[in-house]
């Protein structure tokens, strides 16, 4: 019921809304009309996707996020559209590359062509991680690591980690 009354307030049909259960990894789909309602008005086949693109204008994207940061991709020339789910997990094996090489693949997306916007999630501050993720986020971005990552001050392996920054 709540999704009926966000799609009526926002003004689109739910029946059109296709979401997948996400589960902090990379894998992307390409949906389509054939897709539309999945996970809100019948069943899903869409398990274990934190990537969703499409080219189809009748398709609602929607993907959920918590402390996760929401990564949304606009191809202004093939007229197609991305959502990526990016936690950590997703972060460091780098969804939003992914995302866009799927775009590439299936629509032609060119990247000069593209409005990406990363979206609100959990701020450095207040984001603390152990050392072997901060090892993760080491190993991949080698050369900002001192921008990514802080030693929690009062802590001997706790870090601070920059997802908007990864």
């Amino acid at each position: 019921e709540n999704h009926r009354r966000f799609a009526k307030a926002v003004g689109y049909p739910v029946e059109n809304v296709v979401l997948s259960n996400q589960v902090h990894e990379t894998k992307i789909l390409r949906v389509d009309e054939k897709d539309c309602g999945k996970g809100v008005v019948r069943e899903s086949d869409i398990i274990g996707i934190d990537g969703l693109i499409t080219n189809d204008k009748k398709v609602v994207l929607m993907t959920f996020f918590a402390d996760c940061v929401p990564l949304f991709f606009v191809d202004t020339k093939n007229k197609a559209i991305g959502s990526s789910h990016s936690g950590w997990r997703g972060t460091v094996a780098q969804i939003g590359r992914k995302t866009v090489e799927k775009m590439k693949k299936c629509f032609g997306t060119d990247a000069k062509d593209l409005i990406c916007i990363i979206g609100p999630s959990i701020c450095q501050n207040c984001y603390e991680v152990s050392r072997d993720v901060a090892a993760e986020f080491e190993k991949v971005f080698k050369k900002d690591t001192e921008r990514i990552l802080k030693r929690n001050p009062g802590t001997a392996d706790k870090y601070l980690l920059n997802l908007w920054g990864a």
